[in-house]
């Protein structure tokens, strides 16, 4: 399937970016979260390398995908090379000039709170530019409360990890 995620024919890849994120999503729960890290990867590599301003499309379903690849790569976190890339990829559908894309890649951002909390400080300068474009924009109510999301949920992993160390 990841194969078919760079086919020329358009429709081929729309069609194995989809169904990767969803087979993540369904595996995860059957094999309770038990995927390796190398077919994260190959997920990873396969939904982010079509998240593209050229085709809308395909950025739409590949942003979708990551959200749901998301909760399975806290490992993926901890590897510099292979963080830079996901951030990359949601920062690039950030930018896009599409609300729908933009909101599925705040969603996937305030995931990322969860499963790379100790390892996206790099990050955070680039996410308090977009928290302020889209506090500040009258017409991305929806975005900000995304982004917000965000901050939540990076104030709950921080707040988890004071009270283990209090314990």
């Amino acid at each position: 399937m990841a194969e078919n995620s760079t086919a020329e024919n358009f429709h081929i890849r729309l069609a194995a970016v989809q169904t990767l994120g969803m087979m993540v999503e369904f595996l995860t729960d059957y094999l309770d979260g038990e995927i390796s890290e190398d077919k994260i990867g190959s997920v990873l590599h396969s939904t982010i390398c079509n998240i593209d301003p050229a085709h809308l499309e395909l950025s739409q379903i590949a942003i979708k995908s990551l959200l749901r690849t998301i909760p399975q790569t806290r490992a993926n976190f901890a590897n510099k090379e292979q963080r830079d890339f996901i951030m990359a990829g949601i920062f690039r559908a950030v930018e896009m000039d599409d609300d729908q894309i933009q909101q599925d890649a705040l969603q996937t951002l305030a995931e990322v709170a969860y499963v790379g909390y100790d390892s996206i400080s790099e990050s955070i300068p680039r996410i308090g530019e977009a928290t302020v474009r889209f506090m500040q924009s009258p017409d991305s109510s929806d975005r900000a409360r995304a982004i917000l999301q965000f901050w939540i949920n990076l104030c709950q992993q921080e707040k988890q990890k004071i009270s283990q160390n209090e314990s």
